[in-house]
Parts: structure tokens; sequence; C-alpha cells
């Protein structure tokens, strides 16, 4: 198990955003059931050493086949660049990938520059984010909010794990507000704080434990994730960006967190179906993750 984000498939693609005045181009997507911005993988040859499309090369192809002339190189430019971000597959059984994106504006004079036989909308931003009023792609949100911000949330995770006979488990702690388990964490408290400051002091509240005495953390993370998604709490879309750190608890520490009641090892069975076997429920991310 304990995929972590580094065996996520690493998924290279570029996205085109048309724009005419202040509106984006999105079209339908019959796989995903979404309006999205036009987009393809990056393509790699198949020869000895295989070689990477170059980024231009691939977004050419994106305008060229949403566009009834052929696009002028220059009118494409690159908008942002973000990787590490986690999307799941089209199926809810496929496996979430890492995305790396290359994002090219692509200003038009006139809206009739894109062909009419697609299924698209011409959106505004703040119409191109509100997933009740049309089915939009997470990937739509997470680029615009490259431009236009959406909420932020930037947290530190703890994984912390044991070994009980030939059985891995991972600590959870009961979340209040998720009315799941999770793993113990929390939002960075000042822009200052540091992703390895963050879940030190994390541990310490959370578990009531001394740094260097009962636990120590590596310095450097795992991995970062970046995703979007809706906040229960917040009732809003949120960007998240997620460090994880491993965190080593003393012999004497495990035996003090294994008497919190909300504390809980969860096995790679319950994490995978989401609840413990009692029923409660599991957060979605550590099924991601572990």
């Amino acid at each position: 198990m304990a995929k972590l984000l580094g065996v996520y498939p690493l998924v290279d693609v570029v996205a085109v955003a048309p724009t005419c005045g202040d509106r984006y181009f999105l079209v339908y997507n019959l796989g995903w059931e979404a309006y999205t911005f036009p987009m393809t993988k990056r393509k790699t040859s198949q020869g000895e050493p295989p070689v990477d499309e170059e980024w231009m090369d691939a977004a050419r192809r994106v305008a060229a086949e949403i566009l009834v002339p052929d696009v002028q190189p220059a009118e494409l430019r690159l908008r942002c660049d973000f990787a590490n971000y986690l999307q799941s597959g089209r199926e809810p059984t496929q496996p979430r990938k890492r995305y790396h994106f290359h994002v090219y504006d692509l200003p038009l004079d006139r809206e009739d520059r894109v062909r009419a036989d697609l299924v698209s909308k011409w959106l505004t931003p703040d119409e191109a984010r509100d997933p009740d009023r049309w089915p939009l792609s997470p990937t739509v949100q997470r680029i615009l909010s490259k431009s236009f911000p959406l909420r932020g949330s930037r947290a530190s995770w703890a994984v912390i794990s044991r070994q009980v006979s030939a059985q891995r488990q991972w600590l959870a702690q009961w979340n209040e507000r998720w009315g799941r388990f999770h793993f113990v964490g929390g939002h960075k408290e000042l822009s200052s704080e540091s992703h390895l400051e963050c879940v030190t002091r994390e541990v310490e509240q959370e578990l009531s434990l001394r740094r260097g005495v009962d636990f120590t953390v590596a310095p450097t993370a795992l991995d970062r994730l970046e995703y979007t998604a809706w906040s229960e709490g917040y009732r809003q879309t949120t960007a998240y960006e997620i460090e994880l750190f491993a965190v080593q608890l003393s012999r004497e520490a495990l035996a003090r967190v294994d008497q919190a009641p909300n504390n809980r090892w969860l096995t790679e069975t319950e994490i995978a179906a989401g609840r413990t076997n009692d029923g409660r429920p599991i957060s979605d991310e550590m099924r991601w993750i572990l």
C-alpha cells in the first residue's frame, strides 16, 4: 500500500484557454460529462531514447482542433505552469493521477473563430466557477484560480504508521468538523510558517507529544499535492495545497496515543473501504494517498 504521491502516474497535459472579451471557451467532454478547457496529453516518441513533444507544439495541436482557421503560434501565450495537480480518474474505481499542466491563453477577436460543431459554451469567470449551473471539470476551476483566486487551504499532514504482526496500520484522528477520521495535521496558521513547522506544531497539539522526545519529523516532505474540491466546512470551492511528512513516534508515545479515544489505527482494508470496522467514515484523502 503506502503509495503516497510518488507512485501516482505523472501525466504531462497542455490546456488551451480561448478568450473573447471577458468570456472563456469551454468544450464538453463526453467521458467526464463536464465542460472543460480544450486539452491534450503531451506526446512522447517511441524511439530510443524517447523524445517528449514540445509544449508549444502540443498547444498548437489543441488550438488547431477547435479553431476554424489555422492558428498562428504568436497567438498562444503561456498563462501558467503547475505540477503535482491531483485528480481522480474518469470512473470512481480508477486511481488518481498527478498532472503537470502547461496552460496557454488564446485570445480571439470574435467567438465565431471556433468550430460551430463543438458542444461548447462561452462563460465568464464567475459562470465557469459555478458547478451548480453547469457540469464543470475541477480542472477549469484550478486553472481559473491562477488568475481569479479561489479560497485557498494550505496544510500539512503527518503520515504515522506501525507494524502489527504482518499488518501495516496508519494513525488517524477523528475530525469533528468533517465527521470522519483523517490524518493528524492541520492548516498553516501564519504565511511565514513552513509546512515542516506546521506539521510539527500540529502533532504537538493534537497528540499532546513533545518534539524531539516523543516524536521526530522527517525534514523533507514525502510529497506535495494540489487539488480543487468543494469544502463542506466553508461551503465553497477550495484550492488545496498539502504537504505530507513521515513522523516517527517513540515507544512511550505510541502507548499514549492508544489511550486517546479520538485516535484510531486504521488497516489497509478499512482505508480502502472508506469506513472503519465499526462503520465510522474515513476521509477520501486517506484513501487517495495510502
